[in-house]
Order: structure tokens, then sequence, then C-alpha cells
């Protein structure tokens, strides 16, 4: 079976289900650590779990983790 590599491309977070903050939201896989998992650096931070200890140490997300199945490519890596 040949495995797509995604690392490169543009994508954007599929407005349906859960993680509200981020639907629609665009960034770039950076990273590919499973043949089905991302990880995405956003074009802007999202401001996801505001009212965390995480979010008040940290600040809203630049950087996430998530299954390709929850994005829509939007310009494919060459």
């Amino acid at each position: 079976m040949i495995l797509k590599n995604f690392i490169g491309s543009l994508v954007q977070f599929k407005a349906e289900g859960n993680y509200l903050e981020f639907h629609n939201a665009i960034g770039m896989v950076i990273s590919q650590n499973k043949p089905s998992h991302v990880r995405v650096r956003w074009i802007k931070p999202v401001h996801y779990a505001k009212h965390t200890t995480r979010y008040k140490i940290y600040g809203p997300a630049t950087v996430s983790d998530f299954a390709i199945h929850r994005f829509e490519v939007i310009n494919e890596s060459r």
C-alpha cells in the first residue's frame, strides 16, 4: 500500500463535528505522525479552550495534531 505524504500541503479544518473553534481554520501540514494523522501549523492561532490552565500558560493553539480526515486539502505540496 502506498501512503500519501501530506507534508507541505495547505489544509482547512472541516466545519463538522466537535472542536468548533477549529472549524474552517487554515494551516500547513508540517509533519505526518502516522499514515492518517498530521501535525498542522495554523496560519492564524486558534483560540481553543480559553478557560483552561493550559490556555492561560501557553495561549492559543499554533500547532495541532489531528486525523487527516478532519481536513480538506486546499493546495497539495509538490
